[in-house]
């Protein structure tokens, strides 16, 4: 499951998320249901996001719009002085093929 992960995301299985739903100061977000090796049916994973008052501090992946937190980033790429921070090298490399399409 490490493997869905990007940089800094935490992911979590359904029952694990379900057996810990009302931590304080933590929230779950569905990515869906995940083909895991050795795994016969496919299974709901959540990433673990941190809600605190740090919040504003975080950075919007601008490929796939996921909460990046800058310290843990996969990848920054600079476009007209401004930094953009990237989960996965997938997103990166989409952003540096065609930034204008992300850049607003």
């Amino acid at each position: 499951m490490s493997a869905l992960a990007g940089g800094g995301e935490v992911l979590v299985t359904g029952r694990t998320a379900a057996l810990a739903p009302d931590l304080d100061g933590v929230l779950y977000e569905s990515r869906g249901r995940q083909v895991l090796r050795n795994v016969a049916e496919p299974v709901e994973i959540f990433a673990v996001v941190r809600v605190d008052e740090n919040a504003e501090q975080l950075a919007v992946d601008p490929v796939c719009q996921m909460v990046v937190d800058p310290d843990h980033a996969v990848g920054r790429l600079l476009v007209d002085e401004k930094a953009h921070y990237f989960c996965s090298l997938t997103c990166a490399a989409a952003f540096a093929q065609h930034p204008e399409r992300y850049v607003q």
